[in-house]
């Protein structure tokens, strides 16, 4: 090929030449679209709002009436008794041996004085000792007692619900005697240990003194009852009659909207589908 020859071969372009946009599509929510299809549905969304409401009505109105009993109490304690410092202080410096121990004060939830209170309150014996003062059922004070924890305070509040309001105060008179009963077996278990510490560890035979050991150690724990039993209101606490009927009812209109658009959908997929193979 001469160089004044023509060159009839065209100029390749180094990429390949894009494709056009494809056309854009707004995807918008057509409310007046979703107002025709609910207009469309409304006797399915109104018969299953009224239905729901009917229903929960007739459930609310025949559940039994449930009423609250309940007292708080909050539980203190002294500073450990240390029977050898209290000696020590007795002999050396003639001081009176309740110097050190210092003044009652409201537990924290965090001590081991409330977590000893807790679980007896939650205990399976307490529960047991009411059935049978009570001559009922233990599984009726499991589902009937709630044991709450006030943590700002440190307070226990023991709850009963019962169908009989004489019943459920009845049952939070006991439960409280009997975990005032149980707390101080504890207490005199504390006590029969600082005892055994004077008699055999230390060898102290003086009478005297181990009685006024144990006479400050039973002051080692004391519950306070800062309510005393009694029920909540007259008027039964459950069931919430208001708050069941609304509940159904928001929840049955929001399902009748979602199953209608639902159906919506399906017919306009059968109808596609049947123009498609027609």
């Amino acid at each position: 090929m001469s160089k004044n020859e023509p060159n009839n071969k065209e100029v390749q372009p180094l990429y390949p030449p894009y494709l056009p946009y494809p056309p854009y599509e707004e995807d918008e929510i057509d409310l007046y679209e979703l107002w025709l299809i609910l207009k469309k549905r409304a006797k399915l969304i109104i018969s299953i709002t009224l239905s729901a409401i009917i229903l929960s009505t007739i459930i609310a109105f025949s559940l039994p009436p449930i009423y609250r009993a309940e007292t708080t109490i909050v539980v203190s304690k002294n500073k450990i008794f240390d029977p050898l410092g209290a000696l020590i202080i007795k002999k050396l410096f003639n001081k009176e041996i309740k110097s050190i121990i210092i003044s009652t004060t409201p537990t924290t939830p965090t001590t081991p004085t409330q977590v000893i209170a807790l679980n007896i309150l939650k205990s399976y014996e307490i529960k047991k000792l009411v059935a049978q003062k009570l001559h009922t059922d233990i599984k009726l004070i499991q589902t009937s007692v709630k044991i709450e924890r006030n943590r700002k305070e440190g307070g226990i509040k023991i709850v009963v619900e019962n169908k009989n309001p004489e019943t459920a105060l009845h049952i939070t008179k006991e439960y409280l005697n009997f975990f005032k009963q149980l707390i101080n077996q504890k207490v005199n278990q504390e006590v029969q240990k600082n005892i055994e510490i004077l008699t055999t560890k230390m060898n102290i035979k003086n009478k005297e003194i181990i009685q006024f050991v144990k006479k400050l150690n039973n002051n080692f724990i004391k519950i306070y009852v800062t309510d005393n039993p009694h029920l909540v209101v007259n008027n039964p606490v459950k069931p919430k009659k208001k708050l069941i009927i609304t509940v159904s009812a928001v929840s049955a209109l929001f399902f009748s909207i979602f199953l209608a658009f639902f159906l919506e959908w399906l017919e306009k997929v059968k109808e596609r589908n049947s123009s498609k193979n027609n």
